[in-house]
């Protein structure tokens, strides 16, 4: 059975049982969980960022180092969704996307989870002091309860806090294009863009905000929808980056897939869009 390993976010809430469902739990009670968190007894580079609250959400970046080399790595999201409810949505290298829905909270532990997840079905976090964490995976594997821990500790200096907070930079320049786009703001998806950015397909090549924004309007107007978009790569070096993903759009009743290569570049201390390219794969009969 394909096994599911997220590497875990370190959250620690003192919560009432009555927010049990995240329905009136505000997500400014998550903002202690910003910066950087490094695994206790793991590899130097083993750990996870997130940024601070934004939009109603947090996105984070997290990797495991072994032997020198970097073995998995992961992009998360918790958000609330538009029925109010929050969840946790991860993107494991490797992996599909999954999504954990809070359902539990008391004391200091909170609890995600979902019952149809191969494994883990619960991610639970629970604080064990200022700046020291415990989180754990559980559920059942091959009809055996398992259970994995992964303690953390804050940590405020390093190269892998630099390199997440702009990998999470990144990641939230993505997701906030797809919320822009299917809210039917063009002229702010254009916004994300560089003033002399491209945006270039098989069809089509806009340069520059004024021409791009025209390009989205008229996809917006015929009833454009990004379904979803998820990452498969972030890299950042210095003032450049790229997000390299896989997403599915629908334009005209018509549901198409492809790959989708981002290139940012840090301009005043804001990460813009300098190309942005999209490939549609051939789709089947």
């Amino acid at each position: 059975m394909r096994q599911t390993v997220i590497t875990l976010i370190a959250l620690a809430l003192c919560l009432p049982v009555s927010r049990a469902h995240g329905d009136t739990l505000s997500l400014d009670s998550l903002s202690w969980l910003t910066g950087c968190w490094v695994s206790v007894g793991g590899e130097p580079g083993s750990g996870e960022y997130w940024t601070p609250l934004a939009g109603e959400s947090l996105f984070g970046v997290s990797r495991t180092v072994r032997g020198g080399q970097t073995v998995a790595f992961e992009f998360m999201q918790i958000r609330r969704k538009a029925d109010g409810l929050i969840e946790l949505v991860a993107h494991p290298s490797g992996q599909d996307t999954s999504s954990f829905r809070l359902t539990a909270t008391t004391g200091g532990k909170i609890v995600f989870e979902d019952p149809a997840h191969d494994f883990p079905q619960r991610i639970v976090y629970q604080t064990q002091g200022p700046d020291e964490l415990l989180a754990w995976i559980e559920g059942e594997a091959e009809g055996e309860y398992s259970r994995v821990e992964f303690p953390m500790a804050r940590s405020r200096h390093g190269s892998f806090c630099a390199e997440s907070s702009d990998q999470t930079a990144m990641l939230a320049v993505a997701e906030t294009w797809v919320a822009r786009y299917n809210a039917g703001d063009s002229a702010g998806v254009a916004d994300l863009y560089a003033a002399d950015g491209y945006y270039a397909s098989a069809h089509v090549l806009a340069h520059g905000r004024g021409q791009i924004e025209q390009y989205w309007a008229r996809g917006i107007a015929a009833g454009g929808h990004l379904d979803y978009l998820r990452p498969l790569e972030i890299y950042v070096d210095g003032n450049l980056g790229y997000f390299l993903g896989k997403y599915q759009a629908t334009n005209a009743g018509v549901t198409v897939d492809g790959r989708i290569v981002i290139v940012g570049k840090r301009q005043a201390g804001t990460w813009k869009i300098a190309v942005h390219e999209t490939v549609v794969r051939d789709q089947p009969e």
